[in-house]
């Protein structure tokens, strides 16, 4: 995580002791760095989770697009063959072209469409 955000582990570890030297680090120092390891991997579990399940409803949303895209379709043949005026749907049609473009990102957990 600290490589993915650009940050040098060295760095990190200089800001956590108070900017002491690598070879004057103490035990409390240590300590807390020990500490702030297990919230990170804790916080890490918890946004992996969140990220899967973002990624599963936007695969179920992207479903659901292709769904209403057929039942607007059939919607309006069945409006032509009854001689109805034909319906408005922009709306509808702007939100199935949002959730039909969804792509994820190169982990396929990110759950961002490509408008994003």
């Amino acid at each position: 995580m600290i490589e993915e955000s650009e940050f040098k582990l060295i760095e990190v570890v200089k800001a956590i002791c108070n900017g002491e030297p690598e070879n004057k680090l103490s035990n409390d120092n240590f300590g807390k760095i020990e500490r702030l390891e297990k919230e990170l991997f804790e916080l890490e579990g918890k946004w992996s989770s969140i990220r899967f399940k973002a990624y599963q409803l936007a695969l179920d949303n992207k479903n659901l697009a292709i769904q209403l895209s057929a039942m607007i379709a059939e919607n309006a043949r069945l409006r032509k063959m009854l001689g109805l005026k034909e319906g408005e749907y922009r709306e509808a049609k702007e939100l199935i072209k949002r959730y039909l473009v969804f792509t994820g990102t190169k982990n396929g957990s990110s759950g961002k469409s490509s408008q994003d």
